[in-house]
């Protein structure tokens, strides 16, 4: 039951109505560039603790926000008529900067502020500190015609780098669903199928993220969604992680090259971790009496997770830092189930995405600053 609260709790942070990105997809054929409006740049450094910041994205939703530092963010969703929204953080407030139209924007990732990524409706998009470049999602062989690729509101993407990016992105074959794995190899995008036991069918790709094009890491389901694994890519070949125990539903957080922690569950519903370095897994403590529910956040070392009490799905919520060797919790404890980004250089973004689709109030984001 556990496991089940764990997996559900996860997505249910980003997934939003299907037939709203449907409707949007149609905006989103061809390749194309667009201008983006002047940024401006950072103006302040945010003091230690918690700020609110009040935004408009467009009369619509926050899906996704993307921090290189603590005084840079971007943010990314969908507006109140279904489309790209846009909006900068410069350290002081936020404001809306134009860019590609290509449907809901469910994701953004990047390197830093001129080498950004973005996920819509069968489309993604690259930012090069200047101009906007699009492309469109791959289509798995044999499926042209009797379905098609779409980026829904639970897809992601991770930037390896400007000419390398990884997507997970869902496909409509005949009325089914599946969560694929698509990889960008400077030029386009192509189906990964040589990860093991991920494919078109027959798997669930989860989360995909990172730290550059030779370390990256991919969690998934197999075998109608009775196995999990975690697979790395090296920058030559993919293989399945080794983790110790029998972790169910993990989330991984990179905290640098060849550093990394998994968060979860094992089968027998208890809250599980383990980090590597230089290519050994240990399992590592958990607070007392909580357990992981958001997890894959990490910068410069450190592995910032939500965590909810054994209560279950009605317990507190609460933020926690880890640093390496101990778990420090993050207070105030004001946060409900939201959905987090980390800002580089010591920071994370709490923000509750979807919830204002259609309403035309702005939304609030909370930065904490460690």
């Amino acid at each position: 039951m556990l496991i089940e609260q764990a997996l559900s709790a996860r997505r249910r942070q980003v997934i939003t109505a299907v037939g709203c990105v449907l409707a949007a997809a149609a905006l989103a054929l061809g390749t194309a560039q667009a201008s983006n409006a002047a940024v401006a740049k950072a103006e302040a450094t945010p003091a230690a603790g918690w700020h609110n910041y009040t935004l408009d994205i467009d009369g619509g939703s926050l899906l996704g926000i993307y921090a290189p530092t603590v005084s840079d963010a971007w943010g990314v969703g969908e507006n109140d008529s279904g489309g790209s929204a846009y909006v900068h953080f410069n350290g002081s407030s936020w404001s809306s900067v134009s860019g590609p139209s290509i449907g809901p924007v469910a994701s953004i990732s990047g390197t830093s502020d001129s080498d950004l990524w973005v996920i819509g409706a069968t489309q993604t998009a690259h930012y090069n500190g200047s101009s906007w470049t699009t492309y469109p999602l791959a289509i798995p062989s044999g499926q042209t015609g009797a379905g098609f690729v779409i980026g829904d509101t639970s897809s992601q993407i991770y930037a390896a780098s400007a000419t390398d990016a990884y997507a997970e992105v869902a496909t409509f074959v005949n009325e089914s669903t599946d969560q694929i794995l698509e990889h960008f190899n400077g030029t386009a995008w192509s189906v990964v199928t040589s990860a093991p036991n991920i494919s078109v069918t027959g798997s669930t790709v989860y989360e995909v993220t990172g730290s550059g094009p030779d370390d990256v890491y991919v969690t998934a389901n197999y075998n109608n969604d009775q196995s999990s694994e975690v697979v790395h890519f090296n920058g030559s070949t993919w293989s399945v992680e080794s983790l110790p125990g029998t972790p169910f539903g993990v989330s991984v957080a990179v905290t640098g090259s060849g550093t990394a922690m998994a968060l979860g569950y094992d089968d027998s519903g208890n809250a599980y971790a383990a980090q590597v370095s230089g290519g050994a897994w240990s399992l590592v403590s958990l607070p007392a009496g909580e357990g992981p529910l958001d997890s894959d956040l990490s910068s410069a070392g450190k592995v910032w997770t939500q965590m909810q009490t054994s209560a279950g799905a009605d317990g507190p919520i609460t933020l926690w830092e880890h640093t390496g060797s101990t778990w420090k919790q993050i207070k105030p404890n004001k946060l409900s189930e939201a959905t987090y980004a980390v800002a580089g250089g010591g920071g994370v973004w709490s923000f509750t995405p979807g919830g204002v689709v259609g309403g035309g109030e702005p939304t609030t984001a909370q930065l904490y600053v460690s």
